[in-house]
């Protein structure tokens, strides 16, 4: 936690906080790992933010501009997207093809290994170099 971002809190609030945190964070790597919704891509937003997507471009998980990566709410409205990449296409799904089904798992677990609070290098989080198609973020 960067100074000045609630640092003084109890003990027992952060114990409450990492509680609640971990419920969706479980319900995503199920749901990534489930053969029916791997991570798809990647949104890029305005804030800094990087955010995984299932097929239905829900967000499982988001790594913000501090480095710090959570689980997300399946409902939340991602604004500010500036670019995004996929990680693999219906002609080369995770279902059909073994290589992809490996690659987006393993990516989902690094993603939940951090929303657990396991120290993860943010190079292992982010886009991989196998990437399907990339929209690149906008010039500023």
């Amino acid at each position: 936690m960067a100074p000045g971002e609630g640092a003084t809190r109890s003990l027992g609030s952060l114990c409450v906080m990492r509680v609640l945190s971990e419920a969706p964070a479980r319900r995503n790597l199920n749901r990534a790992c489930n053969g029916t919704g791997h991570p798809y891509g990647c949104y890029f937003t305005a804030s800094g933010e990087i955010v995984l997507f299932d097929r239905r471009y829900r967000p499982m998980f988001r790594l913000d501009r501090h480095g710090r990566v959570s689980a997300d709410d399946p409902a939340r409205w991602v604004g500010g997207i500036i670019g995004k990449c996929w990680f693999h296409d219906d002609s080369c799904s995770p279902r059909r093809n073994p290589e992809i089904r490996h690659r987006v798992s393993i990516l989902a677990q690094r993603w939940q290994a951090a929303a657990d609070g396991v120290d993860v290098p943010i190079s292992e989080l982010l886009p991989p170099a196998w990437i399907f198609n990339r929209k690149p973020p906008l010039a500023a």
